[in-house]
């Protein structure tokens, strides 16, 4: 199908990009697309640990919060895993960044996609 030829497309033409980072107590930037490239994310995951309640954890794809937690001292470390049938697209210059509220709190980062030529 279409899908499948996309990806084909991504894996045959593309470089396979996987980043590892950690965020604490501040923004992190994980990943930014050079110029001439395009990056399609096909996978993100992150897990964290904190000893705090009523901190925050956000993650932001290009200036767009794509997911916010607060931390509770009940669950003291969590994951998220997710994959994307439709890879999400960032265009030169786009960024994916991470940020935590407290010193307290260590955010483990993942990302998996692909970068085409623009």
């Amino acid at each position: 199908g279409i899908l499948s030829d996309e990806f084909k497309y991504l894996a045959d033409s593309g470089t396979r990009i996987l980043k590892y980072g950690v965020s604490n107590n501040a923004w992190s930037v994980f990943y930014t697309v050079p110029v001439g490239k395009v990056f399609y994310l096909t996978n993100l995951s992150y897990n964290w640990r904190t000893g705090v309640t009523n901190e925050e954890i956000d993650i932001e794809i290009n200036t767009s919060l794509f997911a916010q937690m607060f931390t509770n001292t009940a669950v003291p470390v969590g994951n998220q895993s997710l994959s994307f049938p439709i890879p999400i697209k960032l265009i030169a210059g786009e960024y994916i960044r991470a940020f935590t509220s407290d010193a307290s709190i260590f955010l483990y980062f993942t990302l998996v996609g692909y970068e085409v030529s623009a």
